[in-house]
């Protein structure tokens, strides 16, 4: 499990679309651990940011799967028991 796979995973997906190909299979990646690949299958916004994917890559995702900007902080906060933390010298 990596950030970076499931960043490429999202990051894909939105090409796909793009492109106007298929997005069928597209969260079935062996680089992928469960946890991921049902985040990705079910959409789960605020699990994919805890998962550590970027809130840009997120926005796309998001409006590419129907949830409108207005909740999209919703689905934010749903997920932001785990979010990772930078250790920076100057928050001391």
């Amino acid at each position: 499990m990596t950030a970076y796979a499931l960043q490429r995973a999202v990051f894909d997906f939105l090409r796909a679309r793009e492109n106007g190909q298929s997005t069928e299979g597209f969260s079935e990646r062996p680089d992928l651990d469960d946890p991921e690949k049902d985040a990705l299958k079910s959409c789960d916004i605020g699990a994919l940011a805890s998962l550590g994917v970027h809130r840009v890559l997120l926005s796309g995702f998001a409006r590419e799967n129907g949830i409108m900007r207005e909740t999209l902080r919703d689905h934010l906060r749903a997920g932001a028991t785990t979010t990772r933390k930078v250790d920076v010298p100057w928050r001391k």
